[in-house]
């Protein structure tokens, strides 16, 4: 796809004409003298604005609690795990929920065959290395449950993905449900993005968590952040902006980092030579080192594991023909004119009705869930912290609450049910509480 061919198909969805977007404050008028801070203030709102409300993070947590403990319960021995977005509270609210499911309960057999190296790494074992089907046969019992149970749409079991998962829908909220067993892999990475984005938070104001953001939403608004379509997810996100922020260590401007970005993935790196990597320091790869990457990631845009250096992220990406393209039409678009009235962020950023639609659904269902709870069981839920969504260390502890919840369900069944009307009944289709941009 064309550089001419993408703005052609853009130019009517970018609202380039409006003053202001839906996260500005009322009343607030951008006339910073320099266009950089300027630019940094609005950025600065969209972040603040795109932070999980309460309804969000009430809804999401009730949901990672619910299939938490169904998964523990239909497989005997197992503790469910939370990795990604959720657990590492960069979540928007149009993210999927990643569940991964450890079996600590092995096999005589198994027990055999473990090494005095691997000894340790026991309790981490998901599987008798000698049942190849083994990971398989336990996706598919969740997979048949969850629909057994009516609490999933569009369930679905995906072998071909480098780690097998189950994708599907809950059916009450709409959050899209990834699970599979045992990837401890994506526990370190969890726990290592963790430690990032609390150094930064600590010390650079919260830029890397920003920057995440603004790079999660320009990528959603394109429709481009599933990994399973060759998109961008959240493990490529959070490595992109980390690489942008360390290879400028004393840039604090949003903008400037922003602007690095489109620069970098849109004008300067050839993604067919070369990849790169966080390994010790912030640098490019030649691919033309790697046999495998030349050959079946040829256009994608790689980054060398921090943990692993022998193994790549993103080289499934297919469309990074496209976010190059887009990323050097929102150069273009992004002209910082001290003089104009007109958003910056809006001269580049996609519409975000969708987005909007989705926050106001969300809104809804809480209000309904609070109309039929009492607010202790509400405020239960929002509590949860560090108990069932950032089980990185104690991946074996199991929640001494779980009564409360389980109970907090069983009351929940007519709000629920009233939830599933109100989507028959509107297609789910909910007024905006307030237009995608202003004029």
């Amino acid at each position: 796809m064309n550089d001419a061919h993408v703005k052609e198909k853009l130019m009517n969805t970018f609202p380039r004409s409006f003053i202001s977007g839906p996260w500005t404050p009322e009343g607030k008028v951008y006339n910073d003298e320099d266009p950089y801070d300027r630019l940094d203030c609005e950025l600065n709102d969209l972040f603040n604005w795109l932070v999980p409300t309460q309804a969000e993070n009430f809804l999401r947590k009730s949901t990672i609690i619910r299939y938490t403990n169904f998964i523990e319960t239909i497989i005997p021995n197992s503790r469910v795990v939370v990795q990604g977005s959720s657990a590492t509270d960069t979540f928007l609210t149009n993210s999927d929920i990643d569940l991964i499911v450890f079996i600590d309960k092995i096999s005589k057999q198994a027990n055999k065959l473990s090494t005095d190296k691997n000894k340790n790494e026991k309790i981490f074992r998901t599987r008798p290395v000698f049942d190849s089907n083994y990971d398989l046969t336990i996706l598919t019992q969740i997979l048949n449950e969850l629909t057994r149970a009516r609490m999933i749409n569009d369930g679905k079991l995906i072998k071909s993905a480098r780690v097998p998962i189950v994708k599907a829908r809950d059916r009450y909220f709409g959050f899209e449900i990834d699970i599979c067993i045992g990837n401890f892999n994506g526990v370190v990475s969890t726990k290592r993005v963790m430690n990032y984005l609390d150094y930064y938070k600590n010390n650079h104001n919260d830029l890397l968590k920003k920057l995440l953001f603004i790079l999660k939403i320009y990528i959603h608004g394109h429709k481009i952040d599933s990994p399973f379509e060759g998109g961008f997810g959240s493990t490529e996100l959070v490595h992109f902006s980390l690489f942008v922020i360390l290879k400028n260590p004393s840039e604090t401007s949003l903008s400037k980092l922003l602007i690095y970005f489109f620069d970098l993935i849109g004008n300067k790196l050839n993604f067919f030579l070369a990849g790169l990597s966080l390994e010790k320091f912030p640098h490019f790869i030649s691919k033309l080192n790697n046999d495998v990457l030349i050959k079946e990631s040829p256009q994608s845009l790689v980054f060398q594991d921090s943990a692993n250096h022998e193994n790549f992220l993103g080289t499934r990406s297919r469309k990074t023909l496209l976010l190059s393209s887009l990323c050097r039409f929102a150069l273009s678009s992004l002209q910082l004119n001290k003089s104009s009235e007109k958003s910056y962020v809006c001269s580049f950023m996609p519409s975000l009705a969708n987005f909007i639609e989705l926050r106001n659904k969300h809104e809804q269902y809480y209000q309904i869930l609070i109309d039929n709870q009492k607010q202790e069981h509400i405020e239960e839920i929002l509590d949860r912290n560090g108990e069932n969504f950032t089980l990185v260390e104690n991946i074996w502890q199991k929640s001494t609450n779980t009564g409360v919840t389980m109970n907090f369900f069983s009351i929940s069944e007519t709000a629920m049910k009233k939830i599933i009307k109100n989507q028959n009944d509107q297609k789910t289709k909910f007024p905006d509480k307030q237009p995608p941009y202003k004029r």
